[in-house]
């Protein structure tokens, strides 16, 4: 999907369950929420690229139940206009919604409040296994790779061998290497 400009999902609409392998979407719009990817009843994307798409909510994927992803690359998307958040992957608030990443890039995104991965609370967080999360950037420049919005949710956790490049993911365990020193490179 390529190049296309709705409401909601400018890529790819779900509003049921569905599967996305071995695509690209990218240069979509969204009016709202989703510039690639918007999905309300659960999808599972594997080996895909998700890039340079654009919204107010998800730039790149809005989450509106569970997000399964894996070998996904999610980058350079854009979330704009008032109230922006999430601009590589903007999860809805509600306590059933969750992403759970395997090897997924979210990097290079841009938006004012969780420019890779924003939750909106009371979402039901996910968890990311070793996945990279880095060089996402709010509108004035700052590293923001996680951004929790609101309270009373879950936050993302970890299952381990994860990279990002700010400590905004709060992951603890041993194998993740979090923020600029754990780098060697940024």
């Amino acid at each position: 999907a390529t190049g296309s400009t709705a409401g909601d999902g400018g890529g790819l609409a779900f509003d049921e369950n569905g599967t996305v392998s071995n695509v690209t979407i990218s240069g979509n719009h969204a009016g709202t929420d989703g510039g690639g990817i918007w999905e309300d009843e659960g999808v599972i994307v594997n080996n895909s690229l998700v890039s340079t798409n654009t919204a107010n909510l998800g730039g790149g994927v809005f989450a509106d139940w569970t997000l399964q992803a894996a070998s996904v690359a999610i980058v350079d998307n854009k979330s704009s206009g008032a109230n922006n958040a999430g601009g590589g992957v903007y999860v809805a608030a509600n306590g059933n919604n969750r992403i759970d990443f395997q090897a997924v890039t979210v990097a290079g995104n841009v938006s004012d409040s969780g420019a890779g991965i924003a939750v909106d609370q009371p979402a039901g967080g996910g968890t990311l296994t070793n996945s990279t999360v880095g060089f996402n950037r709010t509108s004035a420049g700052v590293e923001q790779d996680c951004a929790l919005l609101g309270s009373g949710g879950v936050p993302l956790s970890s299952a381990g061998g994860n990279v990002v490049g700010d400590t905004t993911c709060g992951f603890g365990t041993s194998s993740d290497r979090q923020g600029a020193s754990k780098q060697g490179y940024w």
